[in-house]
């Protein structure tokens, strides 16, 4: 149940996780413009961008003591068991935005920048749905995260 590409848990992986999760928090992020990324760069310089950018999220998950899934594609999913405590919350969110707001790779001499969006969720119930409501409502925005409430 690993990614072949990323080395990361696959979906799989995470699907089974979340019936054992007491108290998700998810993260998915997702790569703006990705398939803008593999026609100038061709599936390798796509592939590369996959593996750099999941080895930064990985670094950042254990970081947070949080766990990487490659969902599908350009989207990740980062999982936190725990309680929800707002400030523990927003310092995750804020440390991963600036973790990669200006990301850029070097692929074959050329840079690629890599900008995202993240949708959240911090329900005990579908949060894997949430988080993709969530993620359409940052594509649609254009915003760098939205958290899904449903207040």
């Amino acid at each position: 149940m690993i990614d072949s590409l990323t080395k990361t848990p696959s979906r799989n992986a995470f699907e089974e996780k979340l019936l054992t999760c007491k108290s998700p928090k998810l993260f998915l992020v997702d790569i703006k413009h990705f398939q803008t990324i593999n026609l100038e760069h061709g599936d390798e310089g796509g592939n590369f961008v996959l593996c750099a950018f999941a080895t930064i999220l990985q670094s950042f998950a254990k970081s947070k003591e949080m766990e990487l899934f490659r969902i599908q594609d350009d989207k990740f999913a980062l999982l936190l068991d725990a309680p929800f405590e707002l400030s523990k919350m927003e310092n995750i969110i804020f440390a991963l935005c600036e973790e990669i707001e200006r990301l850029s790779f070097t692929y074959e001499n050329r840079d690629i920048a890599v900008k995202v969006h993240i949708g959240i969720s911090f329900d005990h119930f579908e949060p894997l749905e949430k988080a993709q409501k969530a993620l359409l409502v940052a594509k649609a925005e254009n915003q760098p995260f939205v958290t899904y409430s449903e207040f």
